[in-house]
């Protein structure tokens, strides 16, 4: 267990990789998406966790579209 938490902190592995991408998205999804204090700082949502979500095209796409509708918000 211990092994697979130091791969998760350190980004080793591409699994690790996909999880902090998707735990990225997952919570700026949750921001555009859930009730949120009137000062959540929207901006910084479109600059955070850049690095963990252009792994891929995949989660490029993912990321454009969470961006999108957050500026919205």
């Amino acid at each position: 267990m211990l092994q697979l938490w130091e791969d998760y902190e350190q980004n080793f592995s591409l699994e690790a990789q996909v999880v902090k991408a998707f735990d990225k998205l997952e919570t700026f999804f949750q921001h555009n998406q859930g009730d949120n204090p009137v000062d959540l700082d929207y901006q910084f949502n479109l600059t955070s966790g850049q690095d963990k979500t252009n792994i891929s095209p995949l989660f490029i796409k993912l990321r454009k579209i969470i961006d999108e509708e957050t500026i919205k918000k």
